[in-house]
């Protein structure tokens, strides 16, 4: 195996990254490594060298898996019924064997595990959080909120920080791993994010972003912040890269109905291959066997599998598995002695003086016992220990870097070790030289009331001791920090950008100070979408009757949604003191309940936000009276019969109006109520008699909201 050094351009400098050459063959994977595609109903298992398949039955069905680096657990999505908690699916690999199940949130749906293995983070894609699972124990250790709709996840190749792509926010959010707790918050604009694919080790941390419109974006999680975007032609149904890091395989949706796999490559962010699927069957979630050689893609809804080879793009099999519901993954190539494939340092450039980060990946999980990788420099500027141990069952460890002040920039070699050797470099500078190089906002366009953040530079890193940088506004609407210091050895930092509510769009200038030198950015603060309406539906309602009321605005709502404030008069039209319109979307829908009148009202519902007002009009209609009741014919014999009609004021309302019934008993008799049905004006009822040997009088009752009325039948001999 080859290495080759490559550099990635951010800002003014040159991280140096090692990535590995791979050679492709054309060759069914690893004998006994195995493939897990959920399905509707369970999880297909196949021999990725016969494909043979068995099936793991699951009480319901599965949305996404992952499997631990030392391929001993896999772990599965089951959303469940949307509104309740879902499950995850603890599947032991050597049996096949469901062996616990874990309780997460509402509608579970993207997993990743660590790549220490030791923690699970389940995104809950209608609970708007991330359960973390603790493998060691199978319980949720904590829960952390997130954005809207949340939907993937996925671990540095470090695992020292996490991402989660939010729908329903257009957002994404940066977790950090050792608080289990979110640190940032990215605004992707417009655009939807879904799914995730992390560049190997070695790569400067790159994040590929796949969004609902189209667009993927490349992140750095160094810097965290968008770097590039690329477009494509379709939307993309699924993602996934190359072992080596060279090229993103993209399944798309195309406009005309097609399918299409795309490969981009990954050097120079371009595409460099198609394939079309026109016009069946579609192309759904993919993932890339660990050698690289093969493509595995889902056929959604076609209950088929593809394999495509990576070295020409042609399909070598296809199969039936069942209704696929999420990606294939595969079990862990398990080496007895896994070789170094990466190394890399967290910052490729530092001041003299202070420390670094370091990490090697191996190309295996470390076996039993640990793997132990051998360090080195070239140069008495930068130390590092003599070697580090990689965990059992992981396949990276960090590492600390010591650094001795320079008086000019030196650039050191520092060297990885087992059964191959890999080098990276490391820039070292001259402390207390850093002056500002540029800022900018992470979201140039920020809805009154939100919250942004922006980015500071320097043209070299940070002092021992850091550098503290001023920061100003105007104070309104846009507000931040007096100031933010730069960790010493680093050359950025972010802080936030706070709001305030503006009646009109506001641009602001934001500006940093250091020694005497000053870099400016503007944000715009945009005014929040005018209401546009309140309406109700039907606009006429019985007493004690139901409609649904809408409240839209002129615009979508921004993130956070629009908090929308309700009134009424109070009677006889009642509603709820608020309804929120979620991000993105322009209306939401509150009940609306009546309570009785005695007779026709109007009433005025109105809703406010953010300084407008909108009204709208519901007529409160009184329940029909009671007009009569009458019996024909009026005199009838023993043990005869005849009919009642009860009669009301107007028509009778949806659902129909019962009346109570009496006599006194003997000798006519009635039933206890009678409805009148909905649209009509009367109703009968059967009116019978027993014995008498006199004649008698007999009076029927039918009462109605408080009011009864009279009829008298007689009953001769």
């Amino acid at each position: 195996m080859n290495a080759t050094n490559r550099y990635l351009f951010f800002s003014r400098y040159e991280l140096p990254l090692v990535i590995a050459s791979f050679a492709l063959c054309v060759a069914p994977a690893s004998a006994g490594q195995l493939a897990y595609v959920p399905v509707s109903g369970g999880i297909t298992v196949i021999d990725t060298a016969t494909y043979a398949t068995t099936t793991i039955p699951l009480a319901s069905d599965p949305s996404e898996m992952a499997i631990t680096p030392d391929g001993q657990f896999a772990y599965v999505t089951q959303p469940g019924t949307s509104g309740s908690a879902g499950t995850v699916a603890v599947i032991a690999i050597a049996t096949n064997t469901i062996v616990a199940s874990v309780t997460v949130g509402d509608t579970p749906a993207g997993i990743a595990v660590s790549p220490n293995g030791q923690l699970v983070y389940v995104v809950n894609s209608h609970g708007n959080s991330v359960s973390v699972i603790a493998t060691s124990t199978n319980t949720v250790v904590t829960t952390m909120l997130v954005g809207a709709q949340p939907l993937a996840v996925a671990f540095t190749a470090d695992g020292t920080a996490a991402y989660v792509t939010n729908q329903g926010s257009n957002t994404l959010s940066t977790i950090d791993t050792a608080t289990n707790s979110v640190v940032n918050t990215i605004y992707l604009g417009a655009d939807s994010p879904q799914y995730l694919t992390m560049a190997p080790a070695g790569y400067g941390g790159l994040l590929y972003v796949s969004t609902a419109s189209g667009p993927v974006y490349l992140l750095s999680t160094i810097y965290d912040t968008i770097s590039t975007t690329i477009p494509v032609a379709g939307k993309v149904t699924g993602m996934a890269l190359t072992p080596d890091g060279f090229h993103l395989y993209l399944d798309l949706a195309m406009p005309d109905g097609s399918y299409s796999m795309s490969v981009l490559d990954a050097s120079h962010l371009r595409i460099s291959a198609t394939r079309s699927e026109s016009p069946s069957p579609p192309l759904g979630e993919l993932a890339i066997s660990p050698d690289g050689s093969f493509v595995w893609i889902d056929n959604g809804d076609s209950g088929l599998l593809s394999i495509v080879s990576t070295a020409n793009n042609i399909r070598v099999a296809r199969f039936p598995i069942g209704t696929s519901t999420g990606a294939p993954v595969f079990t862990p190539v398990q080496s007895a002695d896994p070789s170094v494939t990466g190394i890399s340092i967290r910052s490729g450039t530092v001041a003299g003086g202070t420390a670094a980060e370091g990490y090697v990946v191996l190309s295996a999980a470390a076996p039993l016992g640990g793997a132990i990788v051998l360090l080195s420099s070239n140069s008495p500027s930068a130390v590092v220990p003599a070697s580090v141990t990689v965990p059992a069952g992981s396949k990276t460890a960090s590492f600390s870097v010591a650094t001795q002040p320079v008086t000019s920039a030196t650039l050191v070699s520092i060297s990885a070790t087992r059964n191959n050797t890999l080098v990276t470099g490391l820039n070292i500078t001259p402390s207390g030289t850093a002056t500002l190089s540029s800022l900018s906002a992470d979201q140039t366009s920020i809805p009154g009331g939100n919250s942004g953040s922006a980015l500071v530079k320097l043209d070299s890193p940070a002092p021992a001791g850091g550098a503290v940088i001023s920061l100003w506004t105007s104070g309104a609407p846009a507000f931040v920090p007096a100031s933010v210091t730069i960790p010493a050895g680093f050359n950025w930092a972010r802080f936030p950008v706070t709001t305030n509510y503006t009646p009109t769009s506001v641009t602001d200038t934001i500006t940093a100070f250091l020694m005497g030198t000053s870099v400016s950015t503007t944000v715009t603060v945009t005014a929040p979408p005018a209401l546009a309406s309140v309406s109700v539906s039907p606009a006429s309602v019985p007493s004690y009757g139901t409609a649904t009321g809408t409240a839209t605005l002129a615009e979508a709502a921004p993130p956070g949604g629009a908090l929308i404030y309700l009134w009424t008069h109070g009677s006889p039209a009642f509603v709820p003191v608020s309804v929120t319109i979620p991000a993105g979307a322009k209306s939401a829908t509150f009940p609306v309940t009546t309570n009785y009148t005695a007779a026709t009202v109007p009433d005025t519902i109105t809703a406010f936000f953010s300084g407008t007002v909108a009204t709208t009009t519901i007529t409160v209609t009184a329940l029909p009276a009671l007009a009569s009741v009458s019996v024909s014919p009026s005199s009838v014999q023993s043990s005869g019969s005849a009919t009642g009609t009860v009669t009301l004021t107007t028509p009778a309302p949806l659902g129909g109006t019962p009346l109570y019934l009496w006599t006194s008993g003997s000798p006519a008799f009635v039933p206890v109520s009678v409805t009148v049905p909905a649209g009509s004006t009367t109703a009968t009822f059967p009116v019978t008699t027993n014995y008498t040997d006199t004649s008698i009088s007999d009076t029927i009752t039918a009462f109605l909201n408080g009011v009864s009325k009279t009829t008298t039948i007689t009953v001769t001999p």
